[in-house]
């Protein structure tokens, strides 16, 4: 994650902790040779794991102001589809994690339940590394931007060298007997 400025790896390392903890926790008692006979989790954990969703609905709402501010680059059809699959995965995300009772029957396994927020969150972490590396990358930006001063500060010094002339300041070559400009005599 080089590539990335500061505000950039902050949000990335939290989006790969909620990753992680919503990978840790609902996969923890996931019965996977029959997903349906999954267990109940207690409340203890089902509490944790809706923890972690709410961190992921806050972190997604920050990664989308901060993209929609940052001008980093100018790939707005690429940020906007990036945008509009966070903002849908965080909805599923919710819908599976805090309004189960509109759901249809078979979609109300706990098993399915906690499959789908794990992979939620996979997919949540992609999508902020996509609109990470597309609005933050300010290793790169900032080199060329650096590059691009160094030459300015080295043709103005270049400039600078030359001599002028004591009475209008326009710079000559160290050739001239006479000034271009107010035509003043050089002394040998």
């Amino acid at each position: 994650m080089a590539l990335l400025n500061k505000p950039g790896v902050l949000m990335y390392h939290f989006a790969l902790f909620i990753f992680f903890g919503t990978i840790f926790l609902t996969l923890k008692n996931l019965n996977l040779e029959d997903i349906s006979a999954t267990p109940a989790y207690s409340d203890a954990l089902k509490t944790w794991i809706f923890s972690v969703v709410g961190a992921t609905l806050i972190m997604g709402v920050i990664v989308t102001i901060s993209s929609l501010i940052s001008r980093a680059r100018k790939t707005r059809f690429a940020v906007a589809l990036l945008l509009v699959l966070l903002w849908m995965d965080m909805a599923v995300m919710s819908l599976f994690a805090y309004f189960q009772g509109i759901l249809r029957e078979d979609l109300m396994v706990e098993g399915y339940r906690w499959v789908i927020l794990a992979g939620g969150s996979f997919f949540f972490f992609l999508l902020v590394i996509g609109l990470l590396l597309y609005k933050f990358p300010g290793k790169v930006e900032e080199g060329v931007l650096a590059e691009k001063v160094r030459k300015k500060l080295e043709r103005a010094e270049k400039k600078e060298e030359k001599p002028f002339c004591p009475v209008c300041k326009t710079t000559v070559e160290s050739s001239f007997k006479y000034c271009p400009n107010c035509g003043a005599k050089f002394s040998d």
